[in-house]
């Protein structure tokens, strides 16, 4: 099942709190898109992650990249 650990509109950018991503996360915002970095990456990390955006009139989008750790 999928859980939320961050948002951010064209105002803010917000880590969820109370995931097991909470205090490890960082999202950085530029032109070319956004990233989303992880410290301490534990094996357990290893999974899919989505990125969902909602464009309002311009539509909705998705795209996931799969983390293996090694």
């Amino acid at each position: 099942h999928r859980v939320r650990i961050s948002f951010s509109d064209l105002t803010m950018q917000k880590v969820d709190e109370n995931t097991s991503y909470s205090n490890r996360i960082s999202v950085r915002s530029n032109s070319d898109g956004e990233t989303l970095t992880i410290q301490d990456v534990k094996l357990s990390d290893e999974r899919e992650f989505f990125c969902q955006v909602s464009g309002l009139a311009a539509g909705n989008g998705e795209s996931r990249t799969l983390l293996k750790v090694f």
